[in-house]
């Protein structure tokens, strides 16, 4: 895993200039994509680098989370509605294009991640494990734990049940627990 993602703004702030832009946005209008693209680049980003655990590959997903935004722009409700879609769009992009790559019957779908020498240090480490983390289970944990979403907004992202979200959250952070002792 590459160490050290841009740094992340934190959540979008909900205000009347986003809601004009996703109004602007969904009549096609270019200007609003692009105010809109500015905004959300980073924490889409962000979180794409986090699931990718690869610079080139976070990039490619950002680029593709904003191809699918314009392509589907006249069905955003709001601006809190387009930051959730975007997040889902990452996340269910990220996990289709693992299960794509992984051999039948495979789990980790981290065997892509890193690469070169081992890292030093307890962050690298924790990145490392997270990044080999089976893909569902490395999404709850980063949706949970970095990002503050509650198990039911999971549960709708990656269309499982709350109950599920818990489950694999408790998997993976005992999962983690082995991978660091």
């Amino acid at each position: 895993m590459e160490s050290d993602p841009p740094p992340e703004s934190g959540a979008a702030p909900y205000d009347l200039a986003e809601e004009r832009w996703v109004r602007d946005l969904r009549a096609g209008d270019g200007g609003a994509f692009e105010a809109l693209y500015g905004r959300h680049r980073g924490r889409v980003y962000g979180l794409a680098f986090r699931l990718t655990g690869a610079r080139a590959e976070a990039e490619e997903l950002t680029q593709e989370v904003f191809v699918r935004a314009w392509e589907h722009r006249s069905g955003f409700e709001s601006g809190t509605h387009l930051a959730r879609w975007l997040r889902r769009v990452a996340v269910n992009l990220w996990i289709n294009g693992l299960r794509r790559r992984e051999p039948e019957g495979g789990e980790s779908g981290a065997d892509h991640l890193g690469g070169g020498e081992p890292p030093s240090g307890l962050r690298l480490d924790l990145e490392r494990a997270i990044a080999a983390l089976p893909p569902r289970l490395r999404a709850v944990l980063l949706l949970f734990d970095l990002y503050g979403l509650r198990h039911e907004e999971i549960a709708e992202q990656l269309e499982i049940t709350a109950g599920a979200s818990k489950v694999q959250l408790h998997r993976a952070r005992r999962r983690l627990q082995e991978m660091l002792q």
